[in-house]
């Protein structure tokens, strides 16, 4: 959804409307304003002079990308220059899908700043409307560190979720309730796609990084987004870490219970070895004593009583030992 947010002469945030304004590919802008993208909207409709005038708008900002800040040049004879922040964060979709980083590629052009993300998502609604009950004036730059700390924010948040959902896994595996197939294959999809978090949000600490060191960025404070994105790597390792041991439970259970099952095994066959040795006595060609039927059945289940008894005390006796 196409989302555009306005600000006054003072440059603060004052309305938020689901459109395009018309004056959108005009040189000369009197106000700052904020636009949010998709990569699956028509940018070349929406931004048809943007992308004339900047070599390899479309195919490459709107592709799959690793986090890092880009440098671009126009087609004009001035040959201007501008960077493009492209930063890659998880989402809640990380439990679901190998498709769960929300890739976000932030852009000034004159007083605009265009953000281009690979999905709609619920979230820069939610930053545009917290600008707005800011009431306070921001320049391009600081609006940019504020968006950059609510999707760190947001996949801290992803990961606090991704936290509970192991720590339930773990419950119920130690509980004896997972015992569906397939499920070492989703602990270990979980485990590579935690990975790939990890690593994209390595390139984002980067990219933070550079823009604390960019003289253009002096006038705003990226401390914080670095270590919130430093938290978030901090947290997916722990996490990964975890996943891990949530393998090892797994196994150590399954263990358990092949051992638990081959245990009853055992007693059962020591149970059948009293009938067939009477069994056997009795059908050999010998003289033994005269009993009826249910002589014989009482004497087979008194041994088989007696004997379980004496398989469970020598069994306990090796468990302590």
């Amino acid at each position: 959804m196409i989302r555009t947010l306005s600000f006054d002469e003072n440059n603060v945030p004052v309305k938020l409307d689901e459109s395009i304004p018309s004056d959108i590919n005009e040189t000369v802008k009197t106000k700052q304003r904020w636009i949010s993208l998709r990569a699956h909207d028509d940018v070349r409709r929406i931004l048809p002079s943007i992308v004339m005038r900047t070599q390899s708008f479309v195919d490459d900002l709107l592709e799959e990308q690793r986090p890092r800040i880009q440098e671009y040049s126009t087609l004009e004879e001035n040959d201007e220059t501008y960077k493009v922040i492209i930063v890659k964060l998880p989402t809640i979709k990380i439990l679901e899908t190998d498709d769960f980083q929300l890739q976000v590629s932030l852009m000034i052009v004159g007083k605009t700043l265009i953000s281009i993300t690979n999905r709609d998502h619920h979230l820069f609604h939610q930053i545009m409307s917290k600008l707005i009950l800011r009431k306070k004036s921001m320049e391009i730059n600081q609006v940019i560190g504020f968006i950059l700390e609510e999707l760190a924010d947001n996949s801290i948040m992803v990961s606090a979720e991704i936290e509970d959902e192991i720590e339930r896994m773990e419950q119920n595996e130690l509980k004896g309730r997972i015992r569906a197939k397939g499920f070492l294959s989703r602990v270990t999809d979980l485990k590579g796609r935690l990975f790939e978090g990890i690593k994209d949000s390595r390139a984002d600490l980067e990219v933070a990084r550079e823009i604390i060191g960019d003289p253009d960025m002096t006038d705003v404070i990226f401390e914080h987004v670095e270590d919130r994105v430093l938290y978030l790597i901090d947290q997916l390792e722990s996490q990964r870490s975890s996943i891990n041991d949530l393998v090892n439970i797994h196994i150590s259970m399954a263990s358990h219970i092949m051992n638990q099952r081959l245990y009853n095994l055992t007693i059962i066959g020591s149970l059948m070895v009293i009938p067939t040795i009477i069994s056997g006595l009795f059908g050999m060609n010998v003289e033994l004593p005269p009993l009826t039927f249910n002589q014989i059945l009482l004497f087979i289940l008194v041994n088989m009583v007696i004997s379980y008894l004496l398989i469970r005390v020598i069994f306990r006796i090796d468990r302590v030992e």
